[in-house]
């Protein structure tokens, strides 16, 4: 016997899937194409379904591709709190999760970078949302170990070091700084600030 609950799942599963292959579609596009040269009869054929199936589902392309971010951003996360939760010392957790973003962000299309309206209202909440609701919470659990094992510097405190983080998070997130060329030179600043290497340091520190 068929209950109408069995019905009702089936049919959210199927339209789950449908979603979940548009935003793959529109993800994978935006990358190969760049966002203004794709356009939504290609994500639709891409994705296997109608256009009226996509409008039905996310409206207009940009309605889309503010999911496409928010999945993105979603998608990520778990492998940075993987990393928090690993049982290694805080100067391996930072390195490698400095090595993950680099390359997550080297891996995404000039699109992202050049063409994304990042001064939408609702991509900016998303956002910052995003920062305040699940970063920063992350950073906390990542610095208190910094702490407990003797590795943040002297006179600064975890919240200035979440703080210091935040800022960064909020420069990078600017319009005007959201470039691929600027990826090396912010991660750069990010590590050593405006006098370069640290005492001592050598170019492997620096890649490590």
């Amino acid at each position: 016997m068929i209950f109408w609950g069995d019905l009702m799942n089936g049919h959210e599963r199927r339209a789950q899937a449908k979603r979940n292959a548009i935003l793959d579609a529109a993800f994978r596009l935006f990358n190969e194409k760049g966002y203004a040269s794709t356009t939504v009869s290609e994500i639709a054929k891409c994705a296997g379904v109608s256009q009226v199936t996509l409008f039905k589902y996310f409206g207009d392309k940009l309605a889309l591709t503010r999911e496409t971010i928010h999945r993105f951003m979603d998608t990520v996360m778990p492998r940075f709190e993987a990393m928090i939760s690993a049982d290694v010392p805080y100067t391996v957790k930072m390195g490698r999760m400095l090595l993950f973003k680099r390359e997550e962000q080297l891996k995404i299309g000039d699109w992202l970078y050049n063409e994304m309206r990042w001064d939408d209202p609702v991509i900016q909440s998303l956002i910052a949302d995003f920062l305040r609701e699940r970063v920063r919470t992350f950073y906390v659990d990542l610095f208190t170990q910094a702490e407990r094992e003797g590795s943040l510097p002297t006179g600064v405190s975890i919240e200035l070091a979440v703080a210091y983080v935040t800022m960064w998070q909020k420069v990078i997130t600017q319009q005007d700084m959201i470039r691929r060329e600027n990826i090396e030179g912010l991660y750069h600043l990010f590590l050593y600030g405006l006098m370069g290497m640290p005492p001592g340091a050598d170019e492997k520190d620096r890649r490590a």
